[in-house]
């Protein structure tokens, strides 16, 4: 199984048709909020909510990823402790966030954290990425991040 994840593209949809593009074979794309885009421009993005985004997404979701769940956020209204907790309640085994614009991947009390950077304003230094997740089985997860720069 193989999962796209982006964030903060702030109105770029040429970026996020690329990713498409160059990714077809991916089972979900997911974006982490900050799309500044309606819905109906973002298929086949599953989005939620971000502090710049004024349209009726949802601003936490749950993605069964075959018997793996996934906790996607944007991260911009509680700390870190919270959203693991929340991640945890709803027996999520990845927590993926956006929000900073700097990419993270950690593992906390058993939780990945995932943070595929920005597509279009990174900051702190990093390229332009987002990140391809894929799973071989419940037990193997790799994550790859991919620079906007090598679409």
């Amino acid at each position: 199984m193989k999962v796209v994840v982006v964030s903060d593209s702030h109105g770029n949809t040429e970026i996020l048709d690329k990713i498409v593009r160059r990714h077809k074979d991916a089972d979900y794309f997911l974006h982490a909020g900050d799309s500044s885009l309606p819905a109906d421009l973002l298929h086949p993005y599953i989005t939620v909510k971000g502090n710049c985004d004024y349209n009726k997404h949802e601003r936490k979701r749950i993605i069964d990823v075959g018997e793996f769940k996934i906790f996607l956020t944007h991260g911009h209204l509680y700390t870190k402790k919270k959203l693991l907790k929340s991640a945890k309640n709803n027996g999520c085994k990845m927590l993926i966030y956006g929000h900073t614009h700097i990419t993270n991947y950690e593992l906390v009390d058993d939780i990945i954290l995932l943070n595929p950077g920005s597509i279009v304003r990174p900051r702190g230094g990093e390229a332009a990425s987002f990140a391809i997740i894929t799973f071989d089985s419940s037990e193997d997860i790799k994550v790859k991040f991919e620079e906007v720069n090598e679409l």
